[in-house]
């Protein structure tokens, strides 16, 4: 079996999903992860630690890019110490990395992601470079109590239109 070719095969399919919000193919890798038959099972395994790896690198390019995230975002680190500790903490994080993305594609939809593919074996993170982000525009609102303190805050960020 091709391990590398595997894991190409889900980084790929994660770049489709960031890039176009398509989740087709990330889906048959996530059936075939908890397929009954052991073939698919190891594969899906292996393509689906792709996706994961590279929806990561995705969104740590986007942070360093500027994008800030309202709830914690799932590191490559993290999501591998994880998926080796066998948690349910690692479905958690899986799931946390893909609303992640769902949520930067429909918060700034000019986001394009694009990077170089990542071994199976390479400890080093993947190169992704944010091609294209709208110019955006923050509200804050400040809610205080009787006392003057801060009861609540809310940023809305929206894109500005040229």
């Amino acid at each position: 079996m091709d391990h590398q070719a595997i894991f190409d095969f889900g980084a790929d399919a994660a770049y489709a999903y960031a890039n176009t919000g398509n989740f087709a193919q990330v889906r048959k890798i996530l059936a075939d992860a908890n397929a009954t038959d052991a073939n698919r099972r190891q594969a899906g395994a292996i393509a689906s630690l792709g996706v994961f790896m590279t929806l990561a690198a995705v969104l740590d390019g986007a942070k360093k890019a500027g994008v800030r995230f309202t709830n914690p975002v799932p590191t490559a680190a993290e999501f591998s110490y994880e998926r080796m500790r066998g948690s349910k903490a690692y479905s958690a994080c899986a799931q946390r990395l893909v609303d992640s993305v769902a949520a930067l594609r429909r918060d700034m939809p000019g986001f394009k992601a694009w990077g170089s593919r990542r071994s199976a074996e390479d400890s080093a993170p993947s190169k992704v470079e944010v091609v294209s982000l709208p110019a955006r525009k923050t509200t804050s609102l400040i809610e205080r109590n009787a006392a003057g303190e801060i009861a609540a805050t809310t940023q809305i960020e929206k894109d500005l239109v040229a």
